[in-house]
């Protein structure tokens, strides 16, 4: 299951995942169709991220989810909706997966600079700290928390934020100089689904080892 299909990460990890001759069945749980078709393929509509009652039969049969959704706390300016969003809703998901399936693989897509102290003042930091948190008091069998640095888009869409563009044009600049500090999201795709499909050592990934776990 992947949420999030049309973003950044998670249209990469969907691309991926429908072309992975070990995983049979895609499911997307989103707002919209994501456009894309394929046999793996199976789409949900859903808006209601907080409220799941109804999907436990579909939560009984996944296996991994990747959960990827996620808003620039630059175009969401209310903290707390900020915070229900990156907060909330993967934890929410998370309990309803585990209790239809305890043997669920959740993969969350945190970020760099996450900070689990809560002491932060940054609504970013703050709010992907405390859902690394919260998920990892869920007691989940299987938990992997990336945190990838600027995550450069196979194809650039018109939503960046300025800052997501500029850091855009510089890339090929930043990926010889600053290398720890971003990755391609095809990198970070292929390193979500090598993390869910063989497991790793540790639970949470930085940048450079999603990086080197993506080969």
């Amino acid at each position: 299951m992947i949420l999030g299909p049309t973003g950044t990460a998670g249209a990469a990890v969907l691309e991926q995942a429908l072309a992975n001759n070990h995983i049979d069945r895609v499911t997307t749980l989103h707002r919209r169709k994501t456009g894309r078709k394929h046999t793996k393929l199976h789409e949900i509509i859903h808006t209601n991220f907080v409220n799941n009652a109804g999907l436990e039969p579909v939560f009984a049969s996944i296996d991994i989810c990747f959960f990827c959704l996620g808003i620039s706390q630059l175009k969401e300016k209310n903290r707390e909706r900020f915070f229900q969003i990156t907060h909330d809703y993967p934890v929410t998901l998370a309990k309803a997966l585990f209790l239809s399936n305890p043997s669920v693989t959740f993969c969350f897509l945190s970020g760099q600079g996450a900070d689990p102290s809560g002491k932060s003042n940054i609504a970013f930091a703050k709010a992907k700290g405390a859902a690394e948190n919260s998920l990892t008091y869920l007691g989940l069998n299987q938990l992997y928390i990336f945190r990838p640095g600027y995550i450069h888009p196979d194809s650039p869409h018109s939503g960046r934020t300025i800052g997501e563009r500029i850091s855009g044009f510089l890339y090929p600049v930043l990926k010889v100089l600053l290398p720890r500090f971003v990755i391609h999201a095809d990198e970070l795709a292929q390193a979500m689904i090598n993390v869910a499909l063989k497991g790793y050592p540790i639970r949470l990934l930085d940048n450079a080892m999603i990086k080197e776990y993506s080969e």
